[in-house]
């Protein structure tokens, strides 16, 4: 999938979500997974050309309430983490420990799909991200 693409789409969920609380089901043709896939990769490697790849997410996804500010070190690792464990087990987390919460995919996949949008804006990641699942 183009960048451009992926800026779109990630603009539409932005907009959708910040609307309806809430994940869209599909997004554009993409199941939740697949695009919280393609954002992993997209913060990982901004303005690059992503694969679609189908991995589940874990048999059990699940999250704390959290309410945190990460830095771009900070969000980039969990992203590292997730990343890493997709590779190995060939499906998503079932959430990432990050210090003492559990950051449950929903929530990584929104606030890199924030992430996305604010670099097509400003053309760099940003040095902060506020995850807040309230």
């Amino acid at each position: 999938m183009k960048f451009k693409e992926i800026v779109q789409l990630a603009k539409d969920v932005k907009a959708y979500t910040e609307k309806h609380r809430k994940l869209p089901d599909k997004m554009d043709g993409l199941t939740k997974p697949e695009y919280a896939y393609i954002l992993v990769r997209s913060v990982l490697n901004p303005n690059k050309e992503i694969n679609k790849l189908s991995y589940p997410y874990g048999p059990n996804p699940h999250g704390d309430t959290i309410l945190k500010v990460l830095t771009k070190n900070e969000y980039l690792a969990i992203c590292k983490e997730v990343n890493k464990f997709i590779n190995e087990h060939k499906r998503f987390p079932n959430y990432d420990q990050y210090q003492d919460v559990k950051v449950s995919m929903g929530l990584l996949t929104y606030c890199n799909t924030k992430i996305i949008d604010f670099y097509n804006k400003n053309g760099r990641l940003p040095a902060t991200c506020k995850f807040d699942s309230s």
